[in-house]
């Protein structure tokens, strides 16, 4: 989202949620778009959340990925998106069951 080289943000995240009647056909192909990545977001949640709970996370996360993409077009440091990124991750461990989380902090054996 913030490569030097090119646009800043996300189109899929940001592209096209208001546009000319002309362009209703882009705006409908985004916004499935952005419905297909919560669903690919709520199916990586299962493995350790009740559907309804899954669904509710990534609806959050989408909004945070959204808010991310229009931060990064308006400027901000890879830094600044990272602490972003490591509060949320943060917040999504919290949810995951105390014994996953144990089992997901042993170093892996080979």
């Amino acid at each position: 989202m913030t490569h030097p080289d090119r646009e800043r943000g996300c189109m899929i995240s940001s592209g096209t949620t208001a546009c000319h009647p002309d362009h209703a056909a882009l705006a409908r192909d985004a916004a499935a778009r952005r419905d297909a990545m919560r669903e690919r977001i709520a199916d990586a949640l299962s493995s350790f959340a009740a559907t309804a709970d899954a669904h509710r996370l990534a609806r959050s996360l989408s909004a945070v990925m959204e808010g991310i993409s229009v931060q990064a077009r308006d400027g901000a440091t890879p830094m600044e998106l990272q602490e972003i990124v490591e509060e949320v991750v943060s917040g999504v461990e919290a949810r995951r069951p105390r014994d996953a989380r144990r089992l997901s902090s042993r170093p892996k054996s080979d």
